[in-house]
């Protein structure tokens, strides 16, 4: 009987792909069979999946019973060794392939990061689904295991919503938005406004009245940030903040002091609302007005003590990322002394003291326009946070500073053996790659490196990506507008953004032409929008689909061709398409913004 490879998954790999279709499960089994792979699980692992779930997979793979008292002997010791460690089922994992000489596969940072530091190979569950790809002859396999990697991918993008809610890495910095979040979420503990009877003008009242019904909102609010609805609640915010303002600047003019309560309250609560509201800013590239709101934050801290209690080293927080955002990387030099770092000290911040090392990494790289070959990550969280940075610079419309934290973050994966994020910073930099011309070093360099310092890294499909396809087939044209499901069924899914410029046409007028990349057919394709419901925003790190509506297939213009490249137009229809926008995490509707003529290309 043939030996099998047995790899060690962590419960998150089954969730994400089975927890809706469980049956779905043999069908990979099928596969895994074919390539002489099969899964391990602890039985910690297995009481985490729902018995819906169990009765399907259980009987498909080796279930590896945990001796507890063993594995609690086993958690101290490694708990001297690294540090910190996830949480004990994690642990299990991480403790069973030890024992069996296994790799783990998981989009667990931390239980990555853990095993990796105790020489266990690992694989993000996205990197897995390449793996597997690799090892495939047949098309139909293959094509399976795409649609998994694809599942896969998207769910390790945005895996830290399951705390927060509102994650997305293109246009948010995970470390400093949750912390931010995290406290505008604990509204329910700010106290109630109490009434002094000394004071008894209606405007005093109004304040009060005004400060509760802000408070309620706010869950509210967090809902709309979840939606992804940006627009609306900017304009939201903006209003609640102003109201607030003009009534604590009202009650103060009618001599009510600063040390009232209701008053307090009122000012910690329009701190919150310009918290939240910086965040909104910076998820819409308004790096402006985020600063704007930071400066009054700065202000509050000073003259009121709850507000610096509540909120003082997120407002620090925050006015850290506008620094690096707007080049101003010298100013941060009063976050690097030990005056700031009791402060964190006495905040119970300690994950802030961790990151300054991060920081003075990144303010070195920006400062230098050079990234260090020779740097190394002590943490995860390090090379996780400088990727989030880089997804900022795309949306704030800085791509080559993008590119520099890209780099250095692969040379701090490779340097640290955590490797487990490469596929990620892969995928942002291949669309990055035909966004524009003149990154340095281009991405063949950085490829040809990452070659030479660690073989086991797959780059063969990643290669192949950067051979787009400039002819194609005459066959697959759609002259006349027909509905979305004529097209070729690749042009169907998800196509991903490298950018988005207005354009003119003869018969047409003005239009959107979004760039995109169909990865499967290694074609650049431009989608026509002539509603302008298609952000001229999106950038890289987005991708679209086109939803439904009538689109026709032509070859651009010969002009058009020479000055974007693209191969492929896709022109969407005049009645109404509707589109699919992912932001890495986010999904929404678009809806047409705007009518335009007919027009026939």
């Amino acid at each position: 009987m043939a030996r099998f490879n047995y790899y060690c998954v962590d419960t998150n790999f089954f969730i994400t792909l089975y927890s809706a279709q469980p049956k779905e499960f043999e069908k990979l089994n099928e596969i895994l069979r074919k390539i002489k792979i099969k899964f391990m699980i602890t039985d910690f692992v297995q009481r985490e999946m729902r018995w819906y779930m169990r009765r399907h997979i259980e009987p498909h793979v080796k279930i590896f019973p945990v001796d507890k008292k063993k594995l609690m002997k086993y958690e101290a010791d490694l708990r001297k060794k690294v540090g910190s460690l996830p949480q004990t089922p994690d642990v299990s994992v991480i403790y069973a392939a030890e024992q069996q000489g296994i790799p783990i596969v998981s989009s667990d940072l931390k239980l990555i990061e853990t095993a990796e530091k105790v020489g266990i190979k690992t694989f993000m569950n996205s990197a897995f689904a390449i793996f597997l790809k690799n090892k495939l002859k047949e098309e139909e396999d293959v094509a399976f295991i795409e649609e998994i990697h694809t599942k896969l991918f998207g769910e390790e993008v945005s895996y830290s919503v399951k705390g927060q809610h509102v994650y997305d890495p293109v246009v948010r910095i995970k470390k400093i938005m949750d912390s931010a979040l995290s406290v505008v979420n604990a509204q329910a503990s700010i106290s109630e406004p109490k009434v002094n009877k000394d004071f008894d003008y209606q405007e005093y009242h109004d304040l009060i009245d005004l400060t509760k019904e802000v408070r309620t909102d706010l869950s509210d609010y967090l809902e709309m940030m979840e939606e992804g609805n940006f627009e609306a609640l900017s304009q939201i915010l903006t209003s609640e903040s102003n109201q607030l303002l003009d009534r604590c600047t009202e009650v103060r003019l009618l001599g009510v002091p600063e040390t009232d309560h209701a008053y307090r309250e009122a000012v910690t609560t329009l701190a919150h609302i310009l918290l939240l509201g910086v965040v909104v800013d910076l998820n819409l590239q308004k790096v402006t007005s985020a600063q704007g709101k930071v400066d009054l934050l700065l202000l509050l801290l000073f003259e009121i003590k709850d507000v610096a209690e509540r909120l003082e080293i997120e407002v620090h927080l925050q006015r850290i990322i506008i620094f690096f955002l707007t080049n101003q990387v010298s100013r941060l030099n009063v976050y690097f002394t030990p005056t700031f770092m009791d402060l964190c000290r006495k905040k119970g911040r300690a994950d802030v003291i961790d990151l300054l090392r991060t920081f003075a990494i990144i303010s070195a790289v920006l400062t230098n326009q050079k990234a260090e070959k020779g740097a190394t990550a002590k943490d995860f969280s390090e090379i996780e946070f400088i990727i989030q940075l880089g997804y900022q610079f795309i949306s704030a419309g800085f791509p080559e500073k993008a590119w520099l934290l890209f780099e250095q973050a692969i040379y701090m994966s490779l340097n640290s053996n955590m490797t487990g994020l490469l596929y990620a910073i892969f995928e942002v930099m291949l669309p990055l790659h035909y966004s524009k011309e003149g990154f340095k070093p281009p991405l063949q360099d950085i490829f040809k490196f990452i070659e030479g310092k660690n073989k086991e890294i797959q780059l063969k499909p990643y290669w192949n990506r950067l051979k787009l396809k400039e002819d194609i087939n005459p066959n697959i044209l759609i002259k006349r507008h027909k509905d979305v499901n004529s097209l070729p069924k690749s042009y169907q899914g998800f196509l991903d953004v490298l950018n988005v410029e207005p354009t003119s046409f003869k018969n047409l007028g003005r239009a959107n032409l979004v760039k995109v990349i169909d990865w499967e057919t290694q074609t650049m394709i431009g989608i026509i929008d002539p509603t302008l419901t298609l952000d001229e925003n999106l950038t890289v790190g987005c991708s679209v689909k086109i939803l439904s509506g009538k689109v026709k297939l032509i070859q651009p213009p010969k002009r058009l061709r020479e000055r974007t490249g693209v191969s492929l137009l896709i022109v969407c229809g005049r009645k109404d398409p509707k589109f699919i926008i992912r932001r890495s995490g986010i999904a929404s509707l678009a809806k047409p913004k705007e009518k335009l003529a007919s027009y026939d290309l």
